[in-house]
């Protein structure tokens, strides 16, 4: 506190002022200086983000493409041969189930029947054997729609993570049950 009075004493108010106008130029430089290097560390940080996010999407794409089999040499499959393409078999009628929960098929059907919007958009197709119409489903872009809702209801991760064929099928019953046939 006596440097202050002794510098008080000796200086004139303009040097004063100067002095003060010196040390506040030298404080905004280094403050200048800091918020420099945060801005650089949150470029750095943001471009490291986006990578670990890209690698992560790409892994989470390899894993979901490995739960299924996506080449089908026939094209169009019955449901039954469609739940065959899933890492964990589902069966038709439970297939069935699914593809109602997921908005591809008619609700209460005894067959599972595809919506009319289905057949447009080429999730599926019906075949006339005799007087009976037969389903076809387009394994390709059913499991893309089923991945799809999954992944919106938060329920993709638990979908893929079951390995065993009749709790896969307790699962998709709940489902039904939660978000209706």
């Amino acid at each position: 506190m006596n440097e202050l009075t002794n510098i008080n004493n000796n200086m004139g108010f303009a040097d004063l002022q100067g002095i003060i106008n010196k040390a506040m130029a030298m404080q905004n430089e280094q403050l200048s200086r800091q918020v420099k290097e945060l801005k650089e560390k949150q470029e750095m940080i943001s471009k490291e983000l986006e990578i670990t996010k890209l690698e992560h999407d790409n892994l989470r794409e390899l894993e979901l493409k490995r739960h299924y089999t996506t080449e089908d040499r026939f094209g169009y499959v019955s449901a039954s041969d469609l739940g065959q393409k899933f890492d964990v078999s589902i069966g038709s009628k439970t297939m069935g189930t699914l593809l109602r929960i997921v908005g591809l098929a008619k609700q209460k059907q005894s067959k599972t029947e595809p919506l009319r919007t289905s057949v447009v958009n080429d999730y599926a197709k019906s075949l006339l054997y005799g007087d009976f119409p037969t389903y076809q489903w387009n394994p390709e872009k059913c499991i893309k729609k089923i991945n799809k809702w999954l992944d919106e209801h938060g329920e993709l991760e638990a979908f893929y993570s079951i390995s065993d064929e009749k709790e896969l099928a307790e699962f998709i019953k709940k489902l039904a049950s939660i978000y209706g046939e």
